[in-house]
């Protein structure tokens, strides 16, 4: 069984702060894919509010500001553990690690490498679908 990821397996924390960080404030035993997701969204939502402060000041946090920081964050990894995506363009990633399920245990099968992701551009595919149907 093989499983691709978006993000850098939790046992790379050797190789990728961004997987430490999360491993090591989630906690070993509660980490998750799911919890990556939720992980990700909070560096995303820090990343925005520090543009804001920082071309606004304290004050300038407002919805609207907090959007336009968000549309303009163009280059995402949250600290090296997901696949870098264009967030304000819409744009997912590239990025994938493909692990397989070998004797009870993910392993990690492409690219050999820990810590780092295939971004190949052909990874890339666009589906286009009419969801109103």
């Amino acid at each position: 069984t093989y499983i691709p990821l978006g993000f850098i397996p939790f046992e790379e924390t050797a190789q990728n702060k961004g997987v430490a960080d999360y491993v090591k404030y989630t906690g070993k035993t509660k980490v998750a894919g799911l919890g990556v997701l939720a992980w990700a969204a909070g560096l995303e939502l820090q990343q925005a509010l520090q543009a804001v402060v920082k071309d606004k000041g304290n004050n300038g946090i407002t919805r609207a500001n907090l959007l336009d920081a968000l549309k303009n964050l163009t280059s995402f990894d949250a600290n090296g553990f997901i696949g870098k995506a264009n967030v304000g363009g819409k744009v997912t990633t590239d990025c994938f690690v493909l692990t397989q399920v070998q004797n009870g245990k993910f392993v990690r099968v492409w690219p050999k490498k820990k810590g780092t992701f295939d971004c190949t551009k052909s990874n890339h595919v666009t589906v286009k679908a009419d969801l109103i149907k």
